[in-house]
Order: structure tokens, then C-alpha cells, then sequence
């Protein structure tokens, strides 16, 4: 997970590494925390708002307005991953489907945006959470362990 604007840093891990971009022209970004973070989700049909946390991932923070979701990560963690946009695929659930113990296992749905390359990417859009752990409606931890927080602006995630 590469953690930007619309997530909080919520634990360090003392680990830092360095984020090599897909072209060697590009210059690594050097000193990326690894940290436990969050993003709040607004869950329309259930009128709530779901915090999703993610345990060592790269924090960008406000320097990148997007975040990315590895779906290998996701899918290592149980979370059903569907990325084929209805249209090619009438079956499919074209969002997150996270399994919970206790309650129907929540469904994230994706959106389809162009990020100014004329291709469809799959999103979620989140948004920061305000620390209030005393009005936390639901969280999830969506890597290796639960943790808690809450909710600020506005962006996407592509997946």
C-alpha cells in the first residue's frame, strides 16, 4: 500500500525504505516511513463511516494525492478483490468484498476514473480520518491485525 493525503499516520515501525519509480530516469524517493496508517470510507448504504487500516505501508502523506492498494496484499488478508468492470464481466462484484466474523462482510464498491491517461482505473474514493476513537463506528484492519481510528479531504484509491 502506498499511503497519500487522504490517510492518517497512525504507528511508525522505525522502518524506512527507499521508492524506486517504474522508469530509471526517475529519481528514488529516499526515507519512505513504513507505518501503520488509515483512511476513513463513507458507506452509503449503511450510512456509516468505516475506517480501514493498513499496517505496513509506505506513508507519502500530503506529497502524493493518490494512494495505491496492492490487491495481492488485500487478497493475502482474505479480502475478495474483483477488478473486472461489469460491462466484461455481468457476474462480477467490481469492488472489495472484506469478510467479518460477527456481520454480513462489507462490500466496497469500485468507481472507474481516468487518471488523465485515458485508461479506466478501478477506485475508492476515502477520505483522512480526525482522531476520535470515542465515535468510531466500525473499523477493519485490512492487513495482518485490527487497530483503530478516525476522519478530512477527499481522493481516490486506485487499486
Amino acid at each position: 500500500v502506498c499511503a497519500g493525503s487522504t490517510f492518517h499516520f497512525l504507528e511508525e515501525s522505525n522502518h524506512y525504505c527507499v521508492a524506486y519509480g517504474f522508469h530509471s530516469d526517475m529519481k528514488p524517493i529516499e526515507n519512505v516511513p513504513v507505518a501503520t496508517v488509515a483512511t476513513a470510507y463513507d458507506q452509503p448504504s449503511l450510512q456509516e463511516t468505516i475506517i480501514l487500516i493498513f499496517h505496513e505501508a509506505l506513508y507519502f502523506g500530503d506529497s502524493m494525492e493518490h494512494s495505491l492498494l496492492c490487491p495481492m496484499q488485500l487478497r493475502h488478508n482474505g479480502i475478495k478483490v474483483d477488478q473486472s468492470p461489469r460491462q466484461y464481466d455481468p457476474a462480477s462484484i467490481h469492488g472489495l468484498l472484506v469478510p467479518q466474523e460477527e456481520e454480513e462482510d462489507l462490500y466496497i464498491p469500485f468507481a472507474l476514473i481516468d487518471l488523465d491517461r485515458n485508461v479506466g482505473a478501478a477506485s475508492v474514493t476515502s477520505r483522512t480520518p480526525q482522531i476520535d476513537a470515542g465515535s468510531l463506528s466500525k473499523r477493519f484492519g485490512i492487513s495482518h491485525y485490527r487497530a483503530l481510528l478516525t476522519l478530512r479531504g477527499t481522493t481516490q484509491l486506485a487499486v
